[in-house]
């Protein structure tokens, strides 16, 4: 299968949950599956999908890391927020991303735009 070569998917999946008590939202479960899991199937089934995927985890990093993707924690401590500072960094060394929140599981579209 080809993929998009220089296209990097991003799940956003890094939050504390404060809106529902602190629960890990990427972990659960809609349809019987994780949401993050379907954002990431989401991704590979596109008609190009991305040369790679990530997800952006603080916490469960090993339940994240099951599913598939490399995982990248925030580099700062207290869910600073989406990256925290580090993960733009990381990503400059690719030509385009594409962003998803894990909640958006059913977004299929590319939304890709130069770093």
């Amino acid at each position: 299968m080809s993929t998009a070569q220089g296209i990097t998917a991003l799940i956003l999946a890094g939050g504390r949950g404060s809106r529902m008590g602190g629960i890990d939202k990427g972990l659960q479960n809609f349809r019987g599956l994780p949401l993050a899991l379907q954002t990431l199937m989401r991704l590979q089934l596109q008609s190009l999908p991305p040369q790679d995927i990530l997800i952006n985890a603080n916490r469960n990093l090993a339940a994240y890391e099951s599913l598939g993707a490399a995982v990248w924690p925030d580099t700062l401590d207290g869910f600073a927020g989406p990256l925290a500072v580090s993960g733009p960094r990381r990503l400059r060394r690719r030509e385009y991303c594409s962003v998803r929140l894990r909640q958006m599981a059913f977004t299929v579209a590319a939304s890709c735009g130069s770093l």
